[in-house]
């Protein structure tokens, strides 16, 4: 299969394993890989800082039920490293409603 959007058709396969897979960290922890790509693919080509925001928010969704499911998860302790360089580094932009330098490192819950 070609295609020329990746990580959009990536994220219409996804999103039915989030209503019929929920409960598994699986789905959870490639929900967090997609949403963090698209993200920085946003932000490096397209810059509507909105987008970006969202995506990032999702990718921290997506931290918070994997930790639910089993905070003691190697991957969702990579992933938690991850997003927290990602957010302290130079490039990050802020998140639409959210005072980041009142966000303290993610945690898994």
């Amino acid at each position: 299969m070609k295609t020329t959007t990746p990580l959009d058709d990536a994220l219409k396969l996804w999103e039915p394993l989030e209503k019929l897979a929920g409960k598994r960290i699986e789905t959870w922890l490639s929900g967090y890989e997609i949403h963090i790509r698209k993200g920085k693919l946003t932000c490096a080509h397209r810059p509507k800082e909105a987008h970006q925001s969202g995506m990032y928010l999702a990718a921290l969704r997506c931290l918070n039920e994997s930790a639910a499911i089993d905070k003691n998860s190697a991957e969702l302790h990579r992933q938690t490293i991850h997003f927290n360089a990602a957010r302290k580094s130079p490039q990050a932009r802020p998140i639409d409603g959210i005072d980041t330098d009142k966000l303290q490192s993610v945690k898994p819950r």
